[in-house]
């Protein structure tokens, strides 16, 4: 097992392995947990599909959380990003509005 302290010990290693950053994360992670690869992956694959669903449904503007306090904000601030009339620009908007469909969703 390899313990990375800073990113470029990583860099650095996946250079010596000639494989990618990934390539080498994955495998530790696998190492790490003690279970294969393809395991690893797809536990990311399901968290990445959970956090997709998540963002899909959080961006319907009449969301509610239960409290009914939080909701409904993502699809408003995807509206101004798209429309180019938000102050951050479109990349940094869409993270906003993203993080914000995953909130509502999950509150």
């Amino acid at each position: 097992m390899i313990k990375f302290e800073a990113i470029s010990e990583l860099v650095n290693e996946a250079a010596a392995q000639g494989k990618l950053i990934s390539e080498i994360a994955l495998a530790q992670s696998a190492i790490n947990e003690q279970v294969s690869e393809p395991e690893i992956y797809n536990r990311m694959k399901l968290a990445y599909d959970v956090m997709k669903e998540s963002i899909e449904n959080g961006l319907q503007e009449n969301l509610k959380s239960a409290s009914g306090l939080s909701g409904g904000m993502a699809g408003m601030v995807k509206h101004l990003v798209d429309s180019g009339d938000n102050i951050s620009g479109p990349f940094v908007g869409e993270l906003i509005y993203r993080a914000l469909a995953v909130s509502a969703y999950t509150a």
